[in-house]
């Protein structure tokens, strides 16, 4: 997989071509051979997963001179096939934690050569599924899809309404992401009250890591509320330093945590171990 790492004026990019990658039939509707689906295979590197329709991409050759490098694109995939129709998802974790997510504060991504003059939106989420950003752009031919926002999780393309004449994707490109902090479970940056809230709105039922599960186990539970206390203040902001940081939580601050995870669910009408 052909990956080039670029210094930019402010920080290093990750761009990624695909053209190291055997390219499969760009043709809507082809079989995409094994060697050509792309999912997972580049997070430990980058943190980056590609999905559509089948869980995977597909790397398409559509031909050297229709792409903004090389000749590989990525298109879309349903029931093993490749669909431009069917969405492209980019979603962003952490390269040695699949379960953790990360962000990124930067991504791009470019059409291929071959313009056919449709308006297409694309979205840029965050780790709660929140809209950051949209970018409409006309596909005229090497359009790009540009989002420069903080909290980037996931990039969501659409596809395109006639499969025929379907967008392939090439150069997507982004900051190196930045993984979220234990006990940040809204991965706003910053351990605080608010992670507190949403770990008391689901403690003792299952959950993932923005529910406040921060170990992958079974149920949101007292072991994640110790993450949350031990990282309580800490930020990912390199100008604000870390407080209330201690090696072990004191007896006193877990106190607090813990009748906070018994009074919040009561405050916004929930019982315990409500969802």
């Amino acid at each position: 997989m052909a990956c080039s790492l670029t210094t930019a004026a402010v920080a290093s990019q990750v761009v990624i071509n695909f053209d190291d990658l055997s390219g499969g039939p760009y043709v809507n509707g082809s079989p995409v051979p094994p060697n050509s689906r792309l999912s997972d295979q580049l997070r430990p590197a980058y943190g980056i997963t590609f999905d559509s329709g089948s869980h995977y991409v597909a790397v398409v050759d559509v031909g050297v001179g229709n792409t903004t490098s090389g000749a590989n694109a990525i298109g879309g995939t349903s029931s093993g096939l490749v669909d431009y129709t069917a969405p492209v998802i980019f979603s962003f974790s952490s390269p040695s934690n699949p379960y953790i997510p990360a962000t990124t504060n930067s991504f791009s991504m470019r059409g291929d050569l071959i313009g056919a003059g449709r308006t297409i939106t694309a979205s840029a989420y965050d780790a709660t599924g929140k809209l950051l950003a949209s970018d409409t752009e006309v596909d005229s031919g090497g359009e790009t899809w540009t989002f420069r926002v903080a909290g980037i999780q996931s990039v969501r393309f659409p596809g395109t309404p006639d499969g025929n004449h379907g967008i392939a994707l090439d150069d997507v490109t982004f900051s190196p992401v930045t993984p979220a902090l234990p006990g940040d479970a809204n991965v706003d940056g910053k351990v605080d009250f608010a992670d507190l809230v949403i770990l008391a709105r689901h403690y003792g039922v299952a959950g993932v890591w923005t529910d406040g599960n921060f170990n992958d186990d079974p149920t949101v539970d007292f072991g994640d509320l110790v993450t949350l206390a031990r990282n309580y203040g800490r930020s990912t902001d390199a100008t604000s330093p870390d407080v209330g940081i201690v090696p072990e939580p004191a007896s006193s601050v877990l106190a607090f945590f813990s009748l906070a995870v018994l009074f919040l669910p009561r405050a916004f009408g929930k019982s315990e171990g409500a969802t």
